[in-house]
């Protein structure tokens, strides 16, 4: 029952958005919009800024929602984390643009970890890459993945995630190879596809 309260909240809280940024929504907008009152609202949060991190948390960036598709693949890890985005169009823009863009980077982050680091650690144990090297490796993909979504969220995500998403795969691929053939112990038929 809490949880969904909580959704109301945050629905309430998207409805206001679409009408005026969220440095001028106040508790009072979003418990009428919710058709709640003002301490059921202080029951579950402290403030808006708590309510956000909560929508990021736990229902924008929730990874159980990315895993109920299974990926097998980065690309679509990648492309589903950009749809969940456009999904969330209006309320992730004001709140990067509002309050604060490392908050959006840190789930943004979180997400990428989680779907592309699955499938990229599945790829790279299967190429034989050492354990050691694993991470690093990683950290490249998931810092590069969200360098290109933050890049399309500064223009205002105008531009198709799939046509994005291809660009990146050609170059992901490329480097996944160079990766694959500095360890030369591995055959070519081991090498997974990107």
């Amino acid at each position: 029952m809490a949880d969904t309260t909580k959704r109301l909240l945050v629905q309430s809280l998207k409805n206001q958005l679409k009408k005026k940024s969220l440095g001028k929504i106040t508790i009072s907008d979003i418990t009428s919009g919710a058709g709640v009152n003002r301490m059921t609202f202080y029951y579950h949060f402290h403030d808006i800024y708590e309510l956000v991190e909560w929508a990021f948390r736990d229902e924008i960036f929730n990874i159980s929602t990315l895993k109920n598709s299974p990926i097998t693949n980065w690309r679509e890890g990648v492309l589903d984390v950009f749809r969940l985005l456009q999904k969330n169009k209006v309320f992730i823009l004001n709140v990067y643009r509002s309050i604060s863009r490392e908050q959006v980077e840190t789930h943004l982050l979180r997400a990428l970890d989680e779907v592309v680091g699955h499938a990229l650690t599945e790829q790279l144990e299967r190429a034989g890459i050492p354990p050691t090297e694993q991470p690093f490796i990683l950290r490249f993909y998931v810092y590069g993945s969200t360098g290109i979504i933050l890049a399309w969220m500064e223009h205002g995500m105008k531009e198709d995630p799939t046509v994005i998403v291809d660009r990146y795969s050609r170059l992901v691929r490329s480097t996944l190879r160079g990766i694959f053939e500095t360890y030369p112990d591995l055959s070519t038929e081991d090498k997974p596809d990107a």
